[in-house]
């Protein structure tokens, strides 16, 4: 792809940020858009801070009752504490917060984000859609016919990336949106990340905050998914007639992605191979360790059923 030349106002701002992170100590804030391997990557942050340095807001294994609500009532005292700040959110939350903000986020292809989001949610008996998808009264067109009106179907990324998410009220994704979420991509967030590509990501999110090595196991991945050979060519199309403007974002998050991926140098693609062997080695190990766990138990119950 077309490479993107650094414009001055932005050579400006990834100057700026660079000194906020030697002498301003700024927080980290994580977008965390829905099925974009942000499950993964929070636990990956949440591994690089102390537990009183994060807040979530949306739930996760630390903060079980992660809420944005809860957010938006911290206090000045309780707000200057947060060295992390990840969830559901759309970008703007770094104007409550009392130190700088540098902003870092994850994509996903939207046509492989609707399918796993779809896929997902099958599986969530607290699902207010649930009973209509196990029924086989809500299908996949009619899913996202149904989550568009809410805008979660209707170019999601777009709107958490332009800051039109929260409290925004509904209606279409316009052009200015989008041109809003380049902006806000190639201006305010230290490290564009794709799902596609999440060890390149990390790594990338490493170099750039000179966080220690950290391997990680995959999570919240979904079971059963539907894959896209799976789906007619109407449902493919009504999918991206919804999430256009996320189709051409995430083409330029690619074109983002790319160019910081080249500003690492020669030594990146090794480093990327050797972190690839040692998580595969960690990967093998927790699963051979879940295994063992899972034959003592039903072992054990053999043992007590005989």
């Amino acid at each position: 792809m077309t490479q993107i030349p650094m414009q001055p106002a932005v050579a400006q701002q990834v100057a700026a940020q660079q000194v906020a992170m030697r002498f301003e100590d700024p927080a980290l804030i994580f977008v965390h858009i829905p099925k974009a391997a942000g499950s993964t990557l929070n636990h990956v942050l949440e591994a690089q801070y102390e537990p009183g340095e994060s807040y979530a807001t949306c739930s996760t294994p630390r903060h079980p009752h992660g809420d944005l609500n809860r957010f938006e009532a911290l206090n000045e005292a309780q707000l200057a504490g947060i060295r992390l700040l990840h969830g559901h959110m759309g970008y703007g939350l770094h104007r409550y917060l009392p130190r700088p903000a540098i902003y870092v986020t994850f994509l996903r292809e939207p046509v492989e984000r609707v399918i796993s989001h779809y896929s997902f949610e099958r599986t969530l008996p607290d699902s207010p859609v649930y009973d209509y998808l196990q029924s086989g009264e809500m299908d996949l067109k009619e899913y996202v016919r149904y989550y568009a009106e809410a805008a979660e179907m209707d170019n999601l990324q777009t709107r958490m990336i332009a800051g039109n998410w929260h409290k925004r009220g509904f209606g279409a994704c316009t052009p200015e949106m989008l041109e809003q979420a380049r902006c806000n991509l190639s201006e305010a967030f230290a490290v564009v990340g794709l799902a596609e590509q999440f060890d390149a990501s990390y790594l990338l999110l490493k170099r750039t905050f000179g966080w220690r090595s950290a391997p990680f196991r995959w999570r919240n991945k979904t079971r059963k998914r539907l894959y896209r050979d799976q789906l007619s060519a109407d449902e493919l199309e009504m999918i991206r007639e919804h999430n256009r403007f996320d189709i051409a974002l995430y083409a330029y998050a690619q074109q983002l992605f790319e160019e910081q991926v080249r500003r690492q140098g020669p030594s990146f693609p090794l480093e990327l191979a050797w972190f690839r062997a040692r998580n595969r080695l960690y990967g093998n190990y927790w699963q051979a360790r879940t295994y063992s766990v899972r034959t003592r138990v039903r072992n054990l119950f053999s043992a007590n059923a005989a």
